[in-house]
């Protein structure tokens, strides 16, 4: 995937995965682009916040919004422009995903974070409004400063996999975005998992090898390694196992 931040927040931030582009317009008023540290730039809203698009080794962005005090809004508007065909769904879990005419999903967007200065965290949602998904930060005066939220989109899983033990097990290497889509968040991970599946088995060019990617217990040990976040890389999936379902699997550690 390849990231493009523009120079003024008047263009969008364009997200290429080689396959669908899409652009998505940051909230606030538009603004020149200012570095901020790091290898990161800021566009002031002129709002008392401040959007900084963190862009990820694994082509995945957090389109951070920096809230500076009380009276910086509490909607963050984020519009999309999408393929033909295509919508802005909310998925279960509090997330929002890009989906294609035919079902498939082309981009997913994590549920929702903020936290305040302190670290402590600022209750927070998504409510989609046509091809606007827009984040609603619950922060007032009695949080410390700044408060920081963000959607994280991407639509990468896989790093890297190879076949091993006799083409039955898969070793997946998860990207960033897969390692921090769904920790610890099992209702997440059932919204996700088929997502994930599915990109790996586009990857493989056999129909039979294809097929054992397809299995439901390909799909249930995705989920349950997505559970475990980033504790474990990479994902080890057993094609010729038997499905547990995905409680099941989270039962058994997986295997």
């Amino acid at each position: 995937m390849r990231v493009t931040v523009p120079e003024n927040s008047a263009d969008p931030v364009v997200i290429d995965s080689g396959a669908v582009e899409i652009e998505v317009t940051l909230p606030g008023t538009a603004a020149d682009a200012a570095t901020i540290g790091g290898g990161l730039v800021g566009f002031d809203g002129g709002d008392g916040s401040t959007a900084v698009p963190v862009v990820k080794d694994d082509g995945s962005v957090q389109l951070i919004s920096v809230i500076d005090g009380s009276s910086s809004p509490t909607e963050y508007r984020y519009e999309l422009d999408l393929p033909a065909g295509a919508t802005l769904e909310p998925v279960d879990g509090g997330g929002a995903a890009v989906t294609a005419a035919d079902g498939g999903i082309l981009y997913a967007i994590l549920a929702p974070w903020a936290v305040d200065g302190n670290g402590v965290a600022v209750s927070t949602s998504y409510t989609v409004d046509g091809n606007a998904l827009v984040q609603h930060v619950v922060h007032d005066a009695s949080n410390a400063y700044p408060v920081v939220a963000d959607p994280w989109l991407g639509g990468t899983w896989t790093e890297s996999w190879a076949w091993y033990s006799g083409i039955t097990r898969i070793a997946m290497t998860p990207t960033v975005f897969a390692k921090a889509a769904c920790p610890g968040n099992v209702v997440c991970a059932a919204a996700w998992q088929g997502a994930a599946q599915s990109e790996l088995a586009n990857a493989q060019v056999n129909s039979t090898n294809k097929a054992k990617i397809n299995k439901s217990t390909t799909r249930s040990q995705i989920g349950c390694h997505m559970v475990g976040g980033a504790l474990k890389s990479p994902w080890n999936l057993e094609t010729s196992a038997a499905d547990k379902g995905l409680a099941g699997f989270i039962a058994s550690a997986c295997n």
